[in-house]
């Protein structure tokens, strides 16, 4: 059975060249989805050719990201910009979502739950990695090549997370 997944436009994204989206579907967990484009371009529907870097646990990295991959533009002005697609949860309360624990993990026969800061076992959903990045190639990639981006030829593409999410 296909999943359908819903993208609405959501009220991050504040910032100039940015925009964002919450991802739903009936059945699975609700996702943020924030991008940033260069700041030389007007609109997204421009006719370039662009870096582009997915970072998972988008609420903590997709602003340092972009602030990263803006820094760099102005010092290279002739080489191809950046997109930058942050993946998280739309949270208010906190940065990380106790999702992450399954989207970021890989599947394992074996689970010891980590320790809360009171010592005791807090036990999360595990081992959603495959899943996760099946999402990332098959359901994010795609609406922001062929929706956000449709002029874009995307260079050279990199996913990055940084602790849990380099596994």
């Amino acid at each position: 059975m296909r999943r359908e997944w819903k993208f609405t436009p959501s009220e991050g994204g504040s910032g100039r060249n940015m925009a964002a989206w919450e991802v739903l579907t009936g059945t699975e967990a609700t996702y943020l989805v924030e991008v940033s484009w260069p700041l030389s371009w007007r609109e997204t529907n421009v006719s370039a050719v662009a870096n582009v870097i997915f970072a998972v646990d988008g609420n903590a990295m997709f602003l340092t990201a972009t602030d990263v991959a803006r820094r760099q533009a102005s010092l290279n002005p002739n080489k191809p910009g950046t997109i930058v697609v942050g993946i998280g949860y739309p949270l208010k309360a906190s940065v990380y979502s106790p999702q992450r624990s399954s989207d970021l993990t890989p599947p394992c026969d074996h689970y010891t739950p980590p320790e809360g800061p009171d010592g005791n076992p807090r036990p999360e959903p595990y081992g959603g990695a495959d899943r996760f990045l099946s999402f990332i190639n098959n359901i994010v990639r795609p609406f922001v090549a062929s929706s956000i981006f449709p002029n874009v030829k995307f260079a050279r593409t990199a996913l990055f997370g940084h602790s849990y999410g380099g596994l």
